[in-house]
């Protein structure tokens, strides 16, 4: 799957994406001064940021089965996505996906969001890659 962690501060993203084959991939996204990170399947992770983006029908909760997103808005407020597509807030420190638990007790300990994904790296099979790393802007 993968490991999405924010801190507060910055939101951080493992790039392994796995399937057939082991990819790397972008997890992070930009719309309109929110970020917002991704796990799932890459292809709902394009078909979030489509619907994000453009308003048009949200995806079907069959489609959207294993996703799960942060989304942290230009007031710095964090927003959980699940297959549901109903957004719930979030306060940091806060993860998601198969690294989650791993990244929480980084959090927890004092370590930021880009280095709980580097923890989530070493102990989570399903994440792996360079860690994508924003600094989000002051609110």
């Amino acid at each position: 799957m993968t490991t999405i962690a924010y801190d507060g501060e910055m939101i951080a993203a493992d790039s392994q994406a796995s399937g057939d084959h082991i990819r790397m991939v972008k997890k992070i996204y930009h719309w309109e001064g929110s970020f917002f990170g991704c796990c799932g399947y890459h292809q709902q992770a394009l078909a979030f940021k489509e619907w994000i983006s453009s308003g048009k029908d949200k995806p079907t909760r069959g489609d959207m089965d294993e996703f799960h997103s942060l989304f942290i808005n230009t007031k710095g407020k964090c927003l959980r996505y699940d297959s549901m597509l109903i957004p719930y807030e979030a306060d940091p420190p806060f993860a998601i996906g198969s690294g989650c638990d791993f990244a929480m007790g980084a959090m927890l300990a004092g370590k930021t969001a880009e280095e709980a994904v580097e923890i989530a790296k070493k102990l989570d099979p399903y994440t792996g890659g360079d860690v994508q790393v924003v600094i989000l802007p002051k609110t």
